[in-house]
């Protein structure tokens, strides 16, 4: 973070004809926020503000920092969810960090429930526009892929989500249900699809139904519309969970969205990870040669005579 001249307002304009609010220098990284080994016992960075990101006995103090350097002061789903949940557990087993990792749903207090409200408090005599109203209200805020409650809620959560990230004003709630009721009906021509009819995973036409949405644990961000869906292009990709048991003995579990060989379409391991990646199977990363013994399909021995023999 820059070391800034106080009594500014570093989010403004400034004038460009005084030195003084030229910074120089950046905040040495001993004064910036940190938590070392919180008695909380975890620490949950998803792009929120650096002063709430455990419980709240173990976090740092705001006021302890320059206001000018522009810490981030924004709270995600992510974040809010995610301190719940680690809230709700004194003790997290692996299964249970997974658990949480793979959650998709929209905490009750996100600031996106608020705009949500707007939308359900609208009065229209229009019936398909209350049709869409008391499917919203009846989600129960997940993105599962059953989910008939989804496509209309997270389309709702994410027009605000995006007025935020922008720093723009939110669109009106008529606007933005109207706009999510065309979406829907254009996409799967009901009210209430299923999730996975609508958030879509894969490559080219090979492609399958995930859950997750915008700014869940289980990170799915859709940006393109094909055909009857949506299909994600951000958010959980190649992810690893890495743990040690009481022995010190390291385990290392990972998924890739794709496969290893993302970049061949014809290769065999183009899309191999695909359903995995949508069933949130991980499996062992496989680091040593006893591990990967089972999965040789041939070996290959290169000598000095052949190597020689094959230069042009």
């Amino acid at each position: 973070m820059p070391e800034r001249a106080p009594g500014w307002q570093w989010r403004l304009a400034l004038p460009g004809d005084q030195s003084d609010v030229i910074w120089q220098r950046y905040l040495p990284v001993d004064t910036l926020p940190q938590i070392l080994n919180p008695q909380s016992g975890f620490l949950l960075s998803t792009n929120q503000t650096p002063f709430n990101i455990t419980e709240v006995e173990s976090n740092v103090d705001a006021a302890d920092y320059p206001i000018e350097a522009g810490w981030q002061t924004r709270m995600t789903n992510r974040a809010v969810r995610g301190l719940e949940l680690f809230a709700a557990h004194p003790k997290v087993s692996r299964d249970d960090l997974l658990t949480i990792k793979h959650d998709n749903r929209y905490s009750p207090s996100y600031r996106g429930m608020a705009y949500l409200q707007q939308v359900l408090q609208l009065t229209t005599n229009d019936d398909q526009l209350n049709q869409a109203q008391a499917i919203i209200a009846n989600w129960n805020g997940a993105t599962d892929k059953a989910n008939r409650g989804a496509p209309l809620g997270v389309c709702v959560l994410r027009a605000e989500w995006r007025a935020e990230s922008a720093g723009t004003a939110l669109p009106s709630a008529q606007d933005t249900l109207e706009l999510c009721v065309d979406e829907v009906l254009s996409l799967q021509h009901r009210l209430d699809p299923t999730w996975g009819e609508i958030n879509r995973h894969g490559r080219g036409d090979i492609h399958v139904a995930l859950a997750g949405g915008p700014d869940t644990l289980r990170a799915a961000y859709a940006s393109e519309i094909e055909d009857d869906h949506r299909r994600v292009t951000a958010g959980d990709g190649l992810y690893y969970l890495v743990s040690w048991d009481a022995n010190g003995e390291q385990a290392v579990l990972g998924v890739h969205q794709y496969g290893n060989h993302a970049d061949l379409d014809h290769h065999p391991h183009y899309l191999d990870q695909l359903e995995a990646y949508a069933n949130e199977a991980l499996h062992p990363a496989l680091f040593d040669r006893e591990q990967r013994a089972p999965w040789v399909e041939r070996r290959y021995t290169v000598s000095s005579e052949t190597a020689s023999s094959e230069k042009p």
